[in-house]
Parts: C-alpha cells; structure tokens; sequence
C-alpha cells in the first residue's frame, strides 16, 4: 500500500511517500517562494536568444526566465506571435537554480500585467501529488491542508494526524531526511558510498575498506540508486568503482534496470562510469543543503525545524513540564527569521545559547519563569 505522510512544520513541510517496503521517496518545500512548476505569471517577452530556442523574459520583481518556443511552431513564427515588449501568459515548467533562469511555456489564458498570476494549484501539496500519482493514503498533520488533500487523491483515505506526538515519529520516520543525507553510507559488505554534491553535479565513491570488491561495488549500485530515488536527485553524477573488469557489465546492467530514467555511460578504466538524470521536479539536496566552505552542510532553516520538532517531541513525553529551546547563535539568527513570518513560533519559550552545538531541549528552571 503507498502511504503519503505529510509532516507540515514550522519552517516547512516534509513529506514521505512510502510502501510496504519502506520510504520511496522524499520531498522538502522550499524555503523561498520562488517561480515553482505549476505557476502562471503574466510576463514580458524581451529579445530572441540568438542560437537558442527560446526568448528571456521579465516575470516582474527584477525576475528574469527563459520562454521556450513550443515544439511544432517554427522559429519565425515563434517570434511573430511572441514579440519583444508583448505581454503574454506562460506556465513554470521547472523553477530557477543557481545560474540558471526559471524555464516558461506560453500558456493559453489571457495576461495584462506582468507579475504573478496565479499560484500552482493547491501550492506545494499539489506539487507533490503530480510527483506521486494516486496513493492508497493520506496522513497529514495540518488540518487547513485536508481539504486541498481530499481533492488531490479522491480515491485516498486522508486522514489528520492530531496526536501530540510529531507525526513523523509515529510512522517511525523521525531519521529518515538526516539518514539519506548523510554523506556516508555504509554498504553491508563493510565497504561504504562517500557522496559529495557539487554545483556541478553528484560524486559517489566507492571504499572496500577490506572488503570484496565485486560485492561493494554491487552494494554500492543499490545504495547509490536508492538516494537517487528518494531525493530525486537530477543531472551529472559521477560514481567511482572500485576497478575489477569482469563485473564491469553487470555493474552498468544494473543501472539500466532501475526504473529512474537514468543515462548511463560506460565504465572506463579507472571504474568511473557517468550518469544524467533528466530533471524530474525539485530535488531535496537543492532545498535543505547549502554550500559551506568545505562542499554542502544543512541549511540553518533545517535545523530550525529539527529543534522545533524536538521540542514537541520533548513536550509530549513530558506533560506539564515547561521547556525551552537553546539555540546556537547561528541557528538563532535562523529562528528569528522565521520566526516574523509564522504566528506559531512567537509564543515558543527560546533562548540563544553559545554553549550548544546546534540546539537543545531543557526543563526551565524557577529562575527562567521570572
């Protein structure tokens, strides 16, 4: 049965598709807003790109995307219809990145003014349910979502999860985000995958450690397949094998039976063999990671929401008892920004404290009630 658990936070929303073999996938709205796949913006067209298949256009804000000529309409009367000042609607097809302007589609609707028009429906949820496809059920922890839910997976029951404890502990999903983003995995064998995600890319390597090399590198195949899976991780990756020619074929073979819509290259001498995935929706390293100066660590904002949930967690464990948050001055700088933009947190008992490595959930003593 493929279970939908959604986990709506403070911060933001986490969800968890799963089946009766465990998670399928994972899924992280993100922090910003942003043009997301789904939106509609009223837009004005600017110059033709010449050498590409497309137009830049002006989404409002300073907001700049790339409308793409729509297949079957020749260039020339591409530019005919769309041209340079006109303004016209176009629908997300997949949202901004570093570098790279949000990609647009002409839409059949009527638009007069540049800005947003109107949102993908039912926001993120829906973003989330064209991922899925039709599940079994539904089990959500924000009643203002049920409604929006019903109408997404009308064959789904959809159930409100209004127990104290967080909802993702319930399903004994609490370790599941920190457990596939992690940057080592270990493989069964005693061997492990080290995983580096890069501006460019995604780099695995694979470490025997001791072990069989023809069964690390066939653990590792799975392991590297299952997190591409669950984070729905797109573009280049890179995984480097430990060499051994007569299991060169079986290693690609594998690849090529999963059901991901993976590009795979071979392996060359050194073991290296590339991949491409084709963009398939916004992937969870983009939304939780960030560059550090040493590759990519965890969004303050992540952290954010992990110390709120385990100070529910705390709370339900610990009826009337009074507790508060200790943050670390960084993940407090983070609180308070979210903090002005949800109600919910102001009335959080909270200090900031030097002494704590991220954040940490203690009983307030007489002299904290003053």
């Amino acid at each position: 049965m493929n279970h939908l658990v959604i986990a709506a936070g403070p911060v933001h929303t986490q969800a968890v598709l799963m089946s009766d073999h465990g998670p399928e996938r994972l899924f992280a709205e993100p922090f910003a807003r942003g043009p997301r796949p789904g939106d509609l913006y009223g837009v004005r067209m600017g110059p033709h790109v010449r050498g590409a298949d497309g137009c830049v256009v002006e989404m409002g804000d300073g907001v700049s995307g790339f409308l793409t000529r729509p297949k079957g309409l020749k260039l020339q009367d591409f530019l005919s219809q769309y041209p340079e000042g006109r303004i016209v609607a176009a629908e997300v097809i997949s949202p901004a990145r570093p570098g790279k302007r949000a990609r647009l589609r002409p839409a059949s609707v009527a638009a007069d003014a540049v800005g947003l028009m109107r949102a993908a429906p039912h926001g993120w949820v829906g973003e989330v349910a064209r991922a899925v496809g039709s599940v079994e059920r539904v089990t959500v922890n924000r009643a203002d979502l049920l409604a929006s839910l019903r109408v997404l997976f009308p064959q789904a029951e959809v159930d409100h999860h209004t127990a104290r404890v967080p909802i993702f502990d319930h399903y004994d999903l609490r370790e599941v985000f920190a457990e596939a983003l992690e940057p080592v995995w270990p493989l069964a064998c005693g061997g492990r995958v080290i995983w580096q995600p890069t501006a460019a890319g995604h780099c695995f390597d694979v470490d025997t450690a001791g072990a069989n090399r023809r069964q690390a590198n066939v653990q590792a195949v799975a392991s590297v397949l299952d997190r591409v899976r669950l984070l729905n991780l797109e573009g280049l990756m890179m995984v480097g094998f430990v060499p051994d020619s007569d299991g060169q074929n079986a290693l690609r073979d594998q690849v090529l039976q999963a059901d991901l819509g993976l590009t795979v290259g071979r392996l060359d001498r050194l073991g290296v063999m590339a991949m491409t995935r084709a963009r398939q929706g916004l992937a969870v390293d983009e939304v939780v990671l960030q560059p550090t100066g040493w590759g990519y660590g965890l969004r303050p904002e992540v952290t954010v929401q992990a110390a709120c949930v385990a100070w529910q967690r705390e709370g339900a464990a610990r009826p009337g008892t009074r507790l508060r948050l200790h943050l670390a001055p960084s993940v407090m700088a983070a609180f308070l920004r979210a903090q002005a933009q949800n109600e919910a947190l102001q009335a959080m008992p909270v200090v900031e404290d030097a002494t704590v490595s991220a954040y940490d959930v203690r009983e307030m003593t007489k002299d904290d009630m003053r």
